[in-house]
């Protein structure tokens, strides 16, 4: 076989968490999800995980890990949450390489990615070589192997960048067509290609050499260009609506009649394939296990390629020794660091020319924040400061203790410095995050995450060194921006995002303090990155007086507050030294909070202070609290009213709105509670219990407001079809039929994915055998074809 294709998908959303608490907070842009992450997922990660292929009528023949075919990158921190809040994909994806390196002589599909997508060539080198470490040591730890090829951030690269790949063991990289200048057989002439000239159906090699052609070693880096015309067109020409096109376009771009060895490469965001395209996993996973095996072209990795097919041409990168090039910018890199003309969009009088002080004001403050941590650790006495920081990226994926990790580098009074200093240069590389530019207008989420890691480091830094001064003059250099949205200044801006009015310890604990729960008695909690203890020393009136104890959990900095409570709605306290309580207060929640404003030096956190992600989890807590104890309140108003209620519809009249909303909530209530006992005994007595109550509900017309049952019936399927290994036992059988018929009675729809995905292979087994009619109303309940299957 002489023809091969290559499809890669760079998977990657930049870090969202909010760095003082961990949290992403509410996206809107992102509704009806939580954030991107989550809704990107949903669309794309998840489903290449296991794609479905249909029959005619639409229903499922077979499920595809797409990441066993596709040549993938997963950019650290999206892999990262994947792990967290997505267990299966991430066991899914790591599965698919393994799959990969079975079959493909020991090369896997997946490949390294530059730590946090920084513009490469814009980094200084101990920055390059520090984010070429962090993204193999990541790989490593999810994939159990060492990377053959690394993504670079928007494929940004120049001869420096070339090098520190070299020297770091990589072997390979995708690159887009234009950003080859140069290309000549092995000590042959040279010739000038663009975009549209070079060959892409082969590989070529950058030679470790000078600005003179000399070699400086024997290192080199294996390039493959992506066909541009083609991943353009996967990208934003709808070629992924229908796999047989896909096919064909693919087809099409094999020129050479011979047994030539002839590779087509293509290279989009991941994202493409379900988010972008809705659904264009299901494209490629027909493509790969119907068209291409059908049509004798084998789906291949760059390694597996270049082992059987080594470069036998050289290539001279664009720019390659100034500040190179990269796929989405016509312009080198300039659209990471000017107002170079590339952007997204937006009103016709906007422009980029915030880019500029955005660079400038971090280039400054990492400059200082670099000569800080050089004076900080030849004080701790460490002696290869930038080493130690390539090292420290196993403490930030949890292969080590961050506390017995320092230990061994410094005296043991001194870990928490040491470990502040590198989280400083981990949030330092984190404000350069290559999305903070990408986009037209400042005033985006990708610009003002970045402003938060730069007040993160900030605080860092000012926390180790008191006079500091790096705020200060990045201020200085912000003041020179103004969005186009709204006409805000940097400076503005950079408050918006980071809070910086604020101690974060103070907003860590003042959720905590609002929320009744917690603020009746002294408590502890975790909430990441603190372990908070908070003691109510004392009550008085309105008034209680706390003491909170907070140690980070990744500094291991332990800080004191007093913090001094007013009753609902009234601002907290915040104060670094103790306060004393007064015999005699005034009689008002407002007075006394007033009293002790003029009296303590203290800061006051209203609702309004707190994180959005932080405000929005308190307000839904209490509303289900609310409806909880609402229900109970007027569960029985039915029967209460009967006699009203009769009358009502004797004289087919309309209730009142007040009466109403009663009956509504009441209704709701009890369909709530007779759904929890169904789902605590899921039998044939508790079903019908439940069936009554949603008929009670449909004879006065009520809709069903039952959110956090559709998540409860979900995990309850598939809990019991977890619990089975290779059958689905009558007992089990009959209760999945139960739950089914409960989810149509309520007329709540399930979230199918996660259940086929685990039902999937159960039914690979019955299906070579008779199945039951039960198993077939469960099999076609899930959608899965039952073509050719016997039913008994």
């Amino acid at each position: 076989m002489s023809k091969y294709v290559l499809i890669h998908g760079h998977f990657y959303q930049p870090p969202r968490e909010n760095p003082w608490n961990g949290k992403i907070p509410l996206q809107k842009s992102a509704l009806p999800f939580h954030d991107w992450n989550e809704r990107i997922h949903k669309e794309c990660y998840e489903p290449n995980s296991r794609s479905r292929v249909l029959d005619s009528d639409g229903r499922i023949l077979s499920l595809v890990n797409n990441y066993s075919y596709l040549s993938f990158n997963i950019g650290p921190t999206l892999m990262d949450w994947i792990r967290s809040h997505s267990p299966q994909t991430y066991t899914r994806i790591k599965e698919a390489d393994y799959i990969s390196t079975k079959k493909l002589n020991g090369h896997g599909n997946g490949i390294a990615q530059v730590y946090n997508h920084l513009i490469m060539p814009l980094a200084s080198q101990r920055d390059q070589i520090t984010q070429i470490e962090w993204g193999i040591a990541d790989f490593e730890f999810h994939f159990h192997r060492k990377p053959e090829a690394m993504w670079l951030g928007e494929t940004a690269i120049n001869q420096e960048v070339a090098v520190n790949l070299m020297n770091s063991g990589i072997k390979y990289v995708i690159l887009a067509p234009q950003q080859a200048a140069k290309v000549r057989p092995f000590d042959g002439e040279w010739n000038s290609v663009r975009a549209d000239s070079i060959d892409t159906s082969k590989a070529y090699r950058v030679f470790d050499k000078d600005i003179n052609g000399k070699m400086i070693s024997e290192k080199y880096l294996d390039v493959l260009f992506y066909n541009g015309p083609l991943s353009t067109a996967v990208s934003f020409e709808g070629v992924l609506k229908n796999a047989q096109h896909f096919y064909d376009k693919i087809k099409s771009n094999f020129k050479k009649e011979n047994d030539t060895p002839e590779i087509i490469t293509i290279a989009t965001d991941g994202e493409s394939y379900g988010h972008h395209e809705p659904y264009g996993d299901m494209c490629l996973a027909y493509l790969f296990e119907k068209l291409l095996p059908e049509n004798n072209i084998e789906c291949v990795n760059g390694a597996w390629f270049l082992e059987n097919h080594p470069p036998q041409d050289e290539v001279e990168l664009t720019n390659t020794f100034a500040e190179g090039s990269a796929w989405s910018c016509a312009h080198g890199v300039g659209r990471w660091y000017r107002d170079c003309g590339c952007e997204t969009g937006g009103e016709a009088h906007w422009n980029q020319k915030w880019r500029v002080p955005l660079r400038n004001g971090f280039n400054q403050l990492k400059d200082s924040l670099d000569d800080l941590f050089i004076k900080e650790c030849l004080s701790l006495k460490v002696k290869h400061p930038w080493k130690l920081r390539n090292e420290y990226i196993q403490v930030m994926l949890g292969a080590d203790s961050s506390e017995d990790w320092a230990s061994g580098k410094v005296k043991k009074n001194r870990v928490s410095k040491l470990l502040s200093l590198l989280e400083m240069q981990k949030y330092a590389m984190y404000m350069f995050t290559s999305c903070g530019w990408f986009f037209n207008d400042i005033e985006g989420l990708e610009p003002l995450q970045n402003m938060q890691y730069a007040q993160m480091a900030l605080d860092l830094a000012e926390g180790i060194s008191p006079s500091f001064r790096g705020r200060e003059d990045l201020m200085k250099v912000f003041g020179e921006i103004c969005s186009n949205e709204n006409k805000k200044s940097g400076v503005e801006l950079f408050s918006q995002a980071s809070k910086g009015d604020f101690k974060p310890e103070y907003l860590a604990v003042a959720p905590y303090l609002f929320d009744q729960e917690h603020n009746h008695s002294s408590f502890c909690v975790q909430s990441p990155p603190y372990s908070i203890e908070a003691e109510l020393i004392q009550t008085q009136q309105h008034c209680q007086y706390w003491k909170i104890v907070l140690e980070h959990s990744e500094t291991f900095n332990r800080s004191m507050v007093w913090v001094l409570t007013f009753g609902v709605n009234e601002p907290l306290l915040f104060c670094d030294n103790p306060i004393e309580i007064p015999k005699v207060l005034p009689e008002t929640q407002k007075a006394q909070f007033q009293y002790f404003t003029k009296k303590c030096e203290g800061q006051p956190i209203s609702l309004h202070d707190l994180w959005p992600e932080d405000l929005d989890q308190l307000m839904h807590g209490h509303i289900r609290g609310a409806f909880e104890s609402l229900g109970q309140r007027i569960l029985n108003f039915p029967e209460e009213q009967n006699f009203l209620l009769e009358l009502v519809k004797q004289n087919d009249s309309p209730l009142p709105n007040t009466i109403l909303a009663a009956l509504r909530h009441s209704i709701n209530a009890k369909v709530y509670t007779a759904a929890n006992a169904f789902l605590a005994d899921p039998d044939a007595i508790q079903l019908h219990s439940l069936i009554l109550q949603v008929k009670n509900a449909e004879e006065y017309n009520v809709d069903l407001e039952l959110p956090t049952i559709k998540i409860r019936f979900e995990t309850e399927i598939l809990k019991t079809i977890s619990e089975i290994t290779s059958d689905l036992q009558d007992q089990a059988l009959e209760k999945i039929i139960y739950l089914i018929e409960a989810t149509d009675a309520l007329k709540i729809e399930i979230d199918k994915t996660e259940i086929e995905n685990k039902a999937f292979s159960i039914f690979e087994q019955l299906k070579k055998s008779e199945l039951s009619s039960l198993h077939a109303k469960f099999f076609t309940w899930l959608n899965f074809s039952l073509r050719e299957i016997n039913v008994c």
